[in-house]
């Protein structure tokens, strides 16, 4: 079908987005020339790029707390705040949690409740400071996370690379940072085609949307 189009018009800007690397790799081997087989990762890490020298470092979240906290007040804190905080972090990217408006508390609630996090005597500390670790997260571009090649690109409002047509594979695993990055690499009046199984949605603790087909 990819190249039936192709022929017909070949001024379409395609991509064909892979869930890991190895998928995307093999796919980039077997499209038409023109096309582009990429991860959600690697289309996210692309302006993050071009806002100058980055690396990646998945410890930045361990960082900007201990940044923002000391290291004795973290150490006070103990090592399941630290635990805790980093994955309610990463969730919150994953989620697109919106941190700075009003609706924050009832949001952080309501993740809470819905990915059943188990944050014991923790929840009110770590609901009170991850405004602070988010907005430091946002703001320090020079070192990312995994979270963030996806999450950066949509806070920041980043120029990504548009497609006339993108097609998403395994798209029932899409959380809402994935989601709003396919669509926003849209050209105007372009197409997006999902493809995958409402029923092997698997990802739900990495912030996966059980409607995702739909959404």
């Amino acid at each position: 079908g990819c190249n039936l189009y192709m022929e017909k018009d070949s001024s379409k800007r395609i991509a064909m987005l892979a869930y890991n690397k190895s998928i995307a790799s093999e796919l980039q081997e077997r499209v038409p020339e023109g096309v582009t087989a990429s991860t959600m990762h690697s289309l996210g890490f692309a302006p993050i790029r071009d806002l100058g020298r980055t690396k990646v470092n998945n410890w930045k979240t361990a960082n900007i707390l201990e940044e923002l906290l000391g290291k004795s007040t973290l150490e006070k804190l103990g090592i399941s705040f630290q635990i805790a905080m980093r994955k309610v972090v990463s969730l919150a990217k994953n989620i697109l949690l919106d941190f700075s408006s009003e609706s924050y508390s009832r949001e952080f609630d309501s993740m809470v409740a819905h990915y059943n996090l188990q944050l014991n005597g923790d929840e009110k500390k770590i609901k009170d400071f991850l405004p602070r670790v988010l907005e430091a997260s946002m703001q320090k571009t020079s070192e990312i996370d995994f979270d963030d090649m996806i999450w950066l690109p949509i806070v920041l409002d980043l120029e990504l690379q548009k497609f006339d047509i993108l097609f998403v594979d395994e798209a029932q695993d899409l959380n809402k940072s994935r989601q709003r990055l396919a669509i926003n690499s849209l050209a105007d009046g372009g197409r997006l085609i999902a493809v995958g199984d409402p029923k092997q949605a698997i990802y739900g603790f990495a912030g996966a949307d059980a409607y995702s087909m739909r959404n």
